[in-house]
C-alpha cells in the first residue's frame, strides 16, 4: 500500500498490510475499493479522511492510494456441530455452546454499564469531596503513567518526543495533564478507602485467596506463573481490588 496526503506535504508511506476483509479496522470506504480484486491485481483511488482519524494532521485531508494485492486467502469458518463445540470447550452440545455465548455477551454488556455507572458515581463523589493529597502519591502515579506513555510510544515505534509531538503537545503540557489526571485518581483511592474504613467493607482471608488462585489459574504453567510473579504484592493488589469491590455494592445498594 502506497499513500500521500493531498497537500503533498505529508511525507509519502508505504508498506504490506494483512486485513480481513469486512472487519472494518481500516480507513473507511478502503474495503469498499478493494472488495473482488484479485492477486497481483493494482488500482489506485482518494479517499477522504474522518474529522476523528487517529492522526490529527490528515483529518478531513483527502488521501491517495496505490494497492497491490499481494495474496488472496478465503477464511473457512468451522462446521458448527456437537462434535466442533466439544473439541473447543466443556460443551455437551451446540445448544449449550450458543447458550453460553448469549450468557457472555448479556453479562459483557450488564459490565459495560455497571462500569458507566460507576464511574459516574465515582465523578460526583470527587465533585462533592475535598481530600488531602499526598504529594507522594501524585508524584508516584504522574511517574507511573509518563513510563505507561513512553512504552505506548516505543509500541508506535517513536521516542516519547516524536509521539508528542504527534499529538502536537510537549514535555511540560503532558506533565501538567497527566498530575490532573493523577490527582483524580489518587483521591479516588482515598475516598474508597475511607468508605471501607467507615463501612468496615472488608475481604476475608478465604475470599483473596480464592481470588489469587483464579488470576493463577488463567497461566498454563501454574509453578511457573508463581516464580514470576510477587505473591505478596498479588495479594496486596487483589485484597484492594475486592475491598473497592465491596464498596461500590455497598454505595449501590444505598
Amino acid at each position: 500500500i502506497e499513500s500521500l496526503a493531498g497537500d503533498k506535504k505529508m511525507e509519502k508511506a508505504s508498506g504490506e498490510e494483512k486485513f480481513v476483509l469486512g472487519e472494518g479496522n481500516f480507513l473507511p470506504g478502503f474495503e469498499k475499493n478493494i472488495e473482488g480484486m484479485k492477486k497481483d491485481e493494482e488500482k489506485e483511488f482518494e479517499l477522504t479522511a474522518p474529522n476523528d482519524y487517529w492522526d490529527e494532521e490528515l483529518r478531513g485531508k483527502k488521501l491517495f492510494f496505490k494497492v497491490k494485492i499481494k495474496e488472496v486467502n478465503e477464511r473457512k469458518l468451522p462446521i458448527v456441530n456437537d462434535d466442533w463445540v466439544k473439541k473447543i470447550g466443556k460443551f455437551k452440545n451446540v445448544e449449550e455452546f450458543e447458550k453460553s455465548i448469549e450468557e457472555g455477551i448479556l453479562a459483557e454488556k450488564e459490565i459495560k454499564e455497571r462500569d458507566k455507572i460507576r464511574v459516574q458515581m465515582m465523578e460526583k463523589l470527587l465533585a462533592e469531596t475535598k481530600t488531602e493529597l499526598p504529594e507522594i502519591l501524585v508524584e508516584n502515579e504522574s511517574h507511573y503513567r509518563m513510563h505507561e506513555l513512553e512504552h505506548m510510544a516505543q509500541d508506535a515505534g517513536l521516542s516519547l518526543d516524536d509521539y508528542l509531538q504527534k499529538a502536537k503537545k510537549d514535555r511540560k503540557s503532558i506533565e501538567v495533564e497527566l498530575k490532573k489526571e493523577s490527582e483524580k485518581t489518587v483521591s479516588g483511592m482515598l475516598i474508597l478507602k475511607e468508605i471501607s474504613k467507615r463501612e468496615n467493607c472488608v475481604a476475608s482471608e478465604e475470599e483473596i485467596e480464592a481470588a489469587m488462585a483464579g488470576f493463577l489459574a488463567r497461566f498454563g504453567d501454574l509453578k511457573e506463573a508463581e516464580k514470576q510473579i510477587d505473591r505478596q504484592a498479588l495479594r496486596g493488589y487483589t485484597e484492594e481490588r475486592l475491598i473497592n469491590e465491596k464498596v461500590f455494592q455497598f454505595l449501590e445498594n444505598l
